[in-house]
């Protein structure tokens, strides 16, 4: 069985009913929803649409910023802007998310990927991932791929040990997807490298053959929430 697994947490929620509308215009496939901490109203919502997904690990295993060792803080603080501290309890659900789909052949798509085209093409990989072309630039240890947009199987290896070091090691990284580059790396696993139109960042402007749009970072979803509230207007 071929299906859609996405993740939201009550911050990110109001993103849901966009995501549903575009996802809607070109596919019907079965989507599961993975409650990483959505309001009451909203787990209704996608109850009424999907299926919803509990995490089954304590839903606090995600170490805060004062929990994080002091050269990681450093580190990560003086690359990135600070608002990824309130972003890593989702993040490093979306493995334990992911190990538990109920697909066989699932695509995982983050909240803020617009889809604007058919996805019949992603089933086709053991596990697929685009590169991260900004993340690969700034990293001098391995190649950075982006854990946005994800095909695989379901319990890949890739996925069981991602899910299971995402639970024991996330105060050593910054985010999901740099665990998981990490993890590539290290034990050199082979993974289909998606081509970029399924995981476009939206900052690289519009591409007729794009397939997926990426509204990676603040600037870009604060762009995207004043659109929807002028659309509402």
């Amino acid at each position: 069985m071929k299906g859609i697994l996405v993740g939201s947490n009550a911050r990110q929620e109001w993103l849901l009913p966009w995501w549903w509308e575009r996802y809607c215009r070109h596919n019907r496939y079965p989507v599961t929803f993975a409650d990483f901490g959505l309001s009451q109203e909203k787990k209704k919502w996608c109850q009424e649409r999907g299926s919803l997904l509990s995490i089954c690990k304590s839903p606090f295993f995600v170490k805060d910023r004062n929990d994080v060792e002091g050269r990681f803080v450093e580190e990560w603080e003086s690359k990135y802007p600070d608002t990824f501290w309130e972003s890593r309890d989702a993040w490093f659900k979306k493995p334990q998310a992911c190990l538990q789909t109920p697909y066989e052949q699932t695509i995982w798509l983050d909240i803020d990927c617009e889809v604007v085209q058919p996805l019949d093409d992603l089933f086709s990989f053991g596990i697929g991932l685009a590169v991260d072309s900004i993340a690969s630039a700034q990293s001098v240890d391995f190649l950075i791929y982006n854990s946005g947009v994800i095909s695989f199987q379901k319990n890949h290896p890739l996925i069981v040990e991602w899910a299971t070091l995402s639970f024991e090691k996330n105060g050593c990284f910054r985010g999901d997807q740099d665990l998981l580059s990490h993890i590539i790396a290290e034990k050199k696993i082979s993974v289909h490298k998606l081509d970029p139109i399924y995981n476009w960042s939206i900052g690289e402007g519009e591409n007729p053959r794009v397939v997926i749009y990426h509204w990676l970072g603040d600037v870009a979803k604060r762009c995207l929430q004043n659109s929807l509230i002028l659309n509402d207007l």
